[in-house]
């Protein structure tokens, strides 16, 4: 993504790289994180942060699925990093208005870039962050490394479940 927030889909595959499909967002310029054919961009040229969402599962087609929905006087929303738990929570790193925050987001619905989970207060403004295990790692300049434990280590209780297969490939010579 560039400072114009265009999203942009490349394809590597061969010696030459070539653009294969493209869209601008209403919001966005930020950090960027793809899971799950959909695009997440920080809001970083939104006064309101949030993040911004794109269906990026057909390159040649991206389409905006929703620019920051943050709304209102005196709301606002973290806009330095993201970070997906792959469990439908999102997590949204960075200063807003003076308060240095982590604030957790339901994403199941990448239309829905507002549905606000709770708020974490930082010691100091994070410039990136990196979750495993219900565990967030925000990187925090000369501050050094902030943990937050955002969520509890099993809150289900439903243990995984493991499914193998086998391929079998068959080649004839004749």
């Amino acid at each position: 993504m560039d400072d114009e927030k265009t999203l942009r889909a490349i394809d590597v595959g061969g010696f030459d790289m070539f653009e294969r499909g493209s869209v601008t967002l209403t919001d966005g310029g930020g950090k960027l994180l793809v899971g799950n054919g959909i695009a997440y961009a920080t809001a970083a040229t939104n006064a309101r942060g949030g993040f911004a969402t794109a269906d990026v599962s057909d390159p040649d087609n991206l389409i905006e699925l929703s620019g920051s929905d943050v709304t209102g006087t005196g709301v606002g929303a973290p806009r330095t990093d993201i970070a997906l738990n792959g469990s439908g929570v999102g997590l949204l790193a960075g200063t807003f208005f003076g308060s240095n925050e982590l604030e957790l987001y339901n994403v199941t619905n990448p239309e829905d870039t507002f549905d606000f989970i709770t708020r974490i207060d930082l010691e100091s403004s994070p410039k990136s962050v990196t979750i495993g295990g219900g565990i967030a790692f925000l990187a925090s300049g000369s501050s050094g490394l902030q943990v937050v434990n955002y969520m509890a280590f099993d809150n289900l209780g439903i243990a995984p479940v493991v499914t193998i297969s086998t391929c079998l490939l068959y080649t004839s010579d004749a």
